[in-house]
């Protein structure tokens, strides 16, 4: 989420967005979604700040690079998290201009 808890201003939004989230899961889980897609989903709610911040980017490569079994210097982390990051950034503009018929 990008956000921390050390002011209380952030720790109301933690608290605002963890509340939504729990929310919608109990309210997507009762409609018979399986447990594990509505918390992929809830968990995605704001989402979008950690993305903007680099906090997520930087998060996937280290899951990366620890499913490969690899450590990685500054400069390789660097240039893996800016190349996630373009991936992260083209799939959202496609995002963008894809429509969906109800």
């Amino acid at each position: 989420m990008g956000q921390t808890s050390e002011t209380p201003k952030e720790r109301a939004y933690l608290t605002f967005i963890n509340t939504m989230r729990a929310d919608l899961f109990d309210e997507w889980h009762k409609q018979g979604i399986e447990p594990d897609a509505v918390a992929r989903a809830a968990n995605r709610i704001a989402a979008d700040v950690s993305w903007e911040k680099g906090i997520t980017a930087a998060f996937v490569m280290l899951a990366l690079c620890d499913h490969l079994g690899c450590q990685l210097n500054n400069e390789g982390q660097f240039r893996l998290i800016a190349v996630i990051r373009g991936l992260y950034d083209g799939a959202h503009e496609t995002m963008k201009q894809v429509k969906i018929d109800a």
